[in-house]
């Protein structure tokens, strides 16, 4: 036969589909996906017919015979051969997914042990660096009387039951101090240890303590100190006076730290140090005036007269500020706290 005879045999995508009896998409797919094209009106081959029909009729047509269990796609041309197409990946088993989900598992598990252990190690080595815990007074017994109820009991109360506690300290003293308990410290908190000095006196009665007699350096008060005790002694006139800011002009650098340390012991005080090292102008000597109810230089260093003048002149300006000044050479925070308490003698002398 001739090649035009050959094309009239041939058959197209539109004969197969009806020969096979499925849809036109199906043919043009299954021709797409075994290199034979799969184009539009495409004229199908007799041997490419046939294998199509094969698959998709279960026998030849142009054969009239049964066709294999397994079909057999026959090769196509060279020049039509098929592109190899990648092999899809493995699906691992649901057992290696299984084992690889119980390592990870006992991984993170393993771990957390790990930073347990650390934990348990470091809180141990810490505990045994600590020093051990103070040992927990022994709770007194329910079964112990009170001293009230000890002194009832032999008919004593009111001032007899004072009366013999006296007596019972002055000749067990430890054992009475052991027996006695209270609830409330703040009985004791203005009864305090003081000297004999008329200073330290003088500040316990305006703090309203009941004194105790001891040497200096047993004193609430001073503790031994001459500067403090003067200090406290100017603090508790202040506050008696309502006179509580206080502006030192001067002084050298250990005065001034001992005098910060001082006040600790003095909250109420609102004391501000100027440094004889810096010149001031008017307008800043007023600013630090304002508001103040002492102004105090402290002549224990040499003090220039461009820090002392201005102020000197800004506190002219204010008459009812207590202005005092250090005697030459006058050293030491007892000297200054002695000025200010003669100062504010003076002026509540002159108001009377």
């Amino acid at each position: 036969l001739g090649a035009g005879a050959l094309r009239c045999r041939m058959a197209t995508d539109f004969d197969l589909a009806e020969q096979a009896d499925v849809p036109i998409d199906v043919v043009r797919a299954w021709l797409k996906r075994h290199g034979y094209g799969g184009k539009r009106g495409q004229r199908i081959k007799p041997a490419v017919e046939r294998a199509f029909l094969d698959v998709h009729q279960g026998q030849s047509p142009m054969m009239g015979v049964p066709t294999p269990t397994a079909p057999v796609t026959p090769a196509p041309p060279k020049r039509m051969r098929a592109r190899p197409q990648p092999k899809a990946p493995a699906q691992p088993s649901i057992i290696v997914r299984d084992q690889a989900q119980r390592i990870s598992d006992l991984q993170r598990e393993l771990s957390e042990a790990r930073a347990a252990l650390q934990a348990a190690e470091a809180a141990l080595a810490r505990s045994a660096a600590a020093p051990p815990p103070a040992p927990k007074p022994k709770p007194v017994e329910s079964t112990m009387l009170s001293v009230r109820t000890a002194l009832a009991r032999q008919g004593l109360d009111g001032r007899h039951a004072v009366d013999a506690v006296r007596i019972a300290l002055e000749q067990q003293p430890e054992r009475v101090l052991t027996a006695l308990a209270t609830a409330d410290d703040a009985l004791f908190s203005r009864i305090q240890p003081v000297c004999a000095a008329v200073a330290c006196r003088t500040v316990a009665t305006f703090d309203g303590w009941h004194p105790i007699a001891v040497g200096a350096q047993g004193c609430g008060v001073c503790r031994g100190s001459d500067n403090r005790r003067w200090f406290r002694l100017m603090a508790a006139r202040l506050k008696r006076a309502r006179c509580e800011r206080l502006l030192v002009v001067g002084g050298g650098p250990g005065s001034h730290t001992e005098l910060r340390r001082l006040l600790r012991d003095a909250a109420h005080l609102d004391v501000q140090i100027v440094d004889g090292s810096k010149s001031l102008d008017k307008r800043q000597a007023k600013a630090l005036v304002q508001g103040m109810d002492v102004v105090v230089f402290w002549t224990s260093t040499p003090l220039p007269h461009a820090v002392s003048d201005p102020i000197r002149e800004a506190a002219r300006s204010a008459p009812r500020l207590i202005r005092a000044a250090t005697p030459a050479g006058g050293k030491g925070i007892a000297m200054l706290s002695k000025t200010v308490i003669t100062a504010l003698d003076e002026q509540q002398g002159a108001r009377r």
